[in-house]
């Protein structure tokens, strides 16, 4: 017997949806910031570290003059993560 399971999304007009959406239109704030409180998939020790990596990234990538997208992140990746040598358990 197969079950199907229909998926629910969430309406645009959700609280959530309403205040990410007000919060890039006035603020400074990144839009992709606004997007990541606003998310219910995470909780909020995981907001705080995909927010501190995507702040690191935004913040490189403008430095350098780069238009955000893979290969930004890639630079990112090759020129400021594998470069440094990792701590061992001092």
């Amino acid at each position: 017997m197969n079950i199907v399971r229909k998926r629910t999304y969430r309406k645009e007009s959700s609280p959530a949806v309403t205040a990410a959406k007000s919060a890039r239109a006035g603020s400074g704030t990144p839009c992709w910031m606004a997007d990541l409180q606003a998310s219910r998939d995470l909780h909020a020790r995981p907001k705080e570290q995909h927010g501190f990596i995507l702040a690191w990234f935004e913040k490189w990538q403008v430095s350098k003059g780069l238009r955000p997208g893979r290969e930004a992140a890639r630079r990112l990746w090759k020129e400021q993560v594998l470069v440094k040598p990792q701590r061992s358990g001092e």
